[in-house]
């Protein structure tokens, strides 16, 4: 397990693969892969309790690196920033979530939003042994951005969902998540893919200026919202 995971988030990841097939998991994994390069969508490529461990063996430590980088760019960005409520929206395992607490202590109430039945009972199951009370009673709904009807928080996170938007969709998926989001809004696709994903938001309308896959705050130039979109690969 990867050992730059929070020590609770690993513990508890290994304690849900005990007695599990390595083997078995493995194929799930590679199944998972395949199905994702089709261009499946996660509610299509996560079907059961053991595609989720899959996805979480296989995927959930590279996707917490990726948003602990995003947030610690966030922090180097906005020193002061200290939120007290988060949304997750597609927040699969909480990856996201987790990599929020690590990362900003003051959070108070996390929201957490998926539409994949797996990924959320997955999500339950890790929290149960997460050392900080706020995160352990974390409230999480199931739903897509469609249905998010919670009030604004301080942060909103969407990680790895963008992507799954369909094209017609986009300007509604920015505007629910500019909607809720009361003071900043981190993004994250991964790579140039990515990048592309984001310039396709009609509503945020930034340039990049660099033209690399990691955009930071000072390349970010928001047209219509007052707040800067972190995008990172």
């Amino acid at each position: 397990m990867d050992a730059d995971l929070p020590a609770d988030l690993r513990r508890g990841l290994e304690q849900l693969m005990e007695g599990q097939s390595q083997r078995a998991l493995a194929q799930r994994a590679a199944a998972l892969s395949r199905r994702y390069r089709e261009g499946g969508r996660s509610a299509d490529a996560i079907r059961d309790r053991d595609d989720a461990l899959a996805y979480a063996l296989t995927r959930l430590p590279a996707t917490y690196a990726a948003v602990a980088a995003a947030l610690a760019a966030a922090a180097q960005a906005r020193p002061a920033f200290a939120p007290r409520t988060l949304i997750d929206v597609g927040a699969g395992p909480g990856t996201a979530a987790w990599a929020a607490a690590h990362r900003f202590p003051a959070i108070a109430d996390f929201c957490l939003i998926d539409d994949n039945a797996p990924l959320r009972a997955l999500a339950r199951a890790l929290i149960k042994g997460v050392d900080r009370p706020a995160l352990r009673n974390a409230t999480y709904a199931a739903g897509t951005l469609k249905d998010l009807v919670a009030e604004p928080a301080d942060l909103v996170i969407a990680s790895y969902v963008i992507g799954e938007v369909a094209p017609s969709a986009l300007a509604d998926a920015a505007d629910a998540l500019w909607s809720h989001a009361a003071d900043m809004l981190v993004v994250v696709e991964p790579g140039t893919p990515g990048v592309q994903v984001v310039r396709n938001l009609p509503v945020f309308g930034y340039i990049d200026q660099e033209g690399h896959a990691e955009i930071l705050f000072e390349d970010a130039q928001p047209v219509e919202f007052g707040e800067p979109l972190l995008v990172i690969e």
